[in-house]
């Protein structure tokens, strides 16, 4: 399974998936990338373990990349990313749009994007972002969105592996 998973953006939803990570018992490592005034929270929070303000080298030697910032922010992302993520990294967002992100990773990763990008969202938030309100039960019986591009199922290792991992946190998941 997973060793390593980068957060990148840890307000509330990439917060309480931090959260609810350790809360299930990931054992592995939680690197978070955020603006530098957000990452001492998380990490007080204990959303993270290690916390690194460059999303390059926040994401090196993770074999997951969580993208939760805007919609803007991932397309960003996305191309800045994709030249530095191994090929064994899988990359997944939680963006309420698809068809920006999804066009974005197919530039980033040509014919491999079926590969190396799973698209999702998670139906779930509260009416105050900021990691100040992340809570490791906001998936808990939510719907997580998984969008696997055309060519791409979830029986691909990382991918099974992502969605077990959605299951461990308690979210349900449909596959669109």
């Amino acid at each position: 399974a997973f060793h390593q998973i980068t957060i990148v953006g840890t307000g509330l939803v990439g917060g309480s998936f931090g959260l609810a990570l350790k809360k299930h018992g990931f054992r592995g490592t939680i690197v978070g990338c955020d603006r530098k005034p957000v990452l001492p929270k998380a990490r007080k929070l204990r959303a993270i373990d290690r916390a690194v303000a460059d999303p390059i080298a926040a994401c090196a030697g993770s074999d997951l990349v969580l993208l939760a910032t805007p919609v803007g922010g991932i397309v960003q992302l996305i191309e800045k990313l994709a030249p530095h993520l191994p090929p064994c990294t899988l990359l997944t967002d939680v963006g309420s749009t698809k068809s920006e992100i999804v066009r974005a990773a197919a530039q980033a990763f040509g014919g491999k994007a079926s590969e190396r990008f799973l698209p999702g969202h998670p139906m779930a938030g509260k009416e105050n972002s900021g990691i100040e309100f992340a809570d490791a039960d906001l998936f808990r019986g939510a719907v997580w969105f998984l969008t696997p591009q055309t060519g791409e199922s979830l029986k691909g290792k990382s991918a099974r592996a992502f969605a077990d991992l959605l299951k461990q946190i308690g979210a349900r998941i449909e596959v669109l």
